[in-house]
């Protein structure tokens, strides 16, 4: 799989989630609070979840500065097939993964 091409920015923080919308705000507020470069990204890819994380995210991001993708799968393809999956959607010259309820 060849990724698309993308401007390039220096950090993206890659999430896989599933049910965790309240959990994940929490992972997201503590890097934001970690003074973050201004040319971060967020790469949320969502397992088919069943709760409000899709709200919960675009109502999030719309208050805060940082780009961001979310894509929510039809299928949960597990947490390691997310993670090659956020990979392939990240703009950053630097990858980093963030567990879901990790801060």
């Amino acid at each position: 799989m060849v990724p698309e091409t993308h401007n390039s920015m220096k950090l993206s923080i890659a999430v896989v989630t599933m049910n965790r919308a309240t959990q994940l705000i929490e992972a997201i507020q503590s890097c934001i609070a970690s003074k973050l470069p201004s040319d971060t990204q967020f790469v949320i890819i969502d397992n088919a979840s069943t709760d409000a994380t899709e709200s919960v995210i675009a109502k999030f991001f719309k208050d805060n500065p940082y780009e961001y993708y979310y894509e929510k799968l039809p299928n949960n393809i597990g947490c390691g097939n997310g993670r090659n999956y956020a990979y392939w959607k990240s703009k950053g010259d630097y990858v980093y993964f963030m567990d879901d309820d990790a801060y």
